[in-house]
């Protein structure tokens, strides 16, 4: 899995605001050993055109593996991100969540109908609608389903696939390993977040460092399928470079 390990842009927000950033971030990235990543903005943020995005990542070798970008642009203009996303050769095109404070099921619904929609569009260029999942999904809503059911028997599977978050699936309480099982086929990429504990409760840590069970985490999403594995930190204690460094380090000594 370790030629298929990227980061999530997000974790570098703050680093990671123009073109200049952009070229020292990746340089950064690929001296700690990423070879690709996930966006966590719009195009062509943190650049003023798609094709000087495109050729700072390749110029670093650093692959789109994926994106999350804005629902409404992506719905109000399904070709462009289309070709948004051919000019990256990325075929995941993903969202950072949907719903916070919805309880309302008919609502869900209808946004399982919106997705589908794009998803079609999204399928006939050979690329695939992915949702990133928080906690809120977890909830139970006020027919008694809960929110992620109905995300995962409504969207479409063949045009369609989920974003797991190691983090935020277990602050929901679920078991991780077992709701990847569910996703079988339906995960192309796993952010891996991890969880420590202490006095005001749970904080995000680097991968390895908390108490999250990546040995079982990661053997189940090699035997479901999943194609990219991306290190999240949500916040870090200093330079998240330094962070990044430390989860992609855990990570090689335990898998190479």
């Amino acid at each position: 899995m370790l030629d298929r390990l990227g980061v999530q842009l997000y974790t570098i927000r703050d680093q990671f605001q123009n073109a200049d950033d952009m070229r020292k971030a990746f340089a950064r990235l690929r001296e700690i050993g990423y070879t690709c990543a996930q966006t966590a903005s719009t195009f062509p943020f943190p650049c003023s055109s798609m094709e000087e995005y495109v050729s700072i990542a390749n110029e670093y070798g650093i692959k789109i593996v994926g994106t999350h970008t804005s629902f409404e642009e992506l719905e109000k203009d399904t070709d462009l991100a289309i070709a948004q996303h051919a000019s990256l050769g990325c075929k995941f095109v993903g969202i950072g969540g949907f719903g916070w404070g919805i309880t309302d099921a008919k609502e869900i619904y209808a946004y399982c109908d919106r997705v589908n929609r794009i998803a079609e569009k999204l399928g006939k260029a050979g690329m695939r609608f992915t949702y990133h999942h928080h906690s809120h999904e977890f909830i139970r809503l006020d027919n008694g389903e809960r929110f992620i059911d109905i995300l995962e028997r409504e969207l479409d599977p063949k045009n369609t696939s989920f974003c797991v978050d190691t983090y935020w699936a277990q602050n929901a309480g679920a078991d991780v390993c077992a709701f990847l099982r569910r996703l079988e086929g339906r995960v192309d990429v796993l952010h891996l977040k991890d969880m420590d504990f202490g006095a005001d409760g749970s904080f995000y840590t680097e991968v390895g460092n908390g108490n999250m069970n990546f040995d079982a985490i990661i053997k189940t999403a090699e035997q479901i399928g999943v194609k990219w594995y991306i290190v999240e930190q949500d916040t870090c204690p200093g330079d998240p470079f330094e962070s990044l460094k430390m989860s992609y380090d855990n990570l090689v000594k335990k898998y190479e």
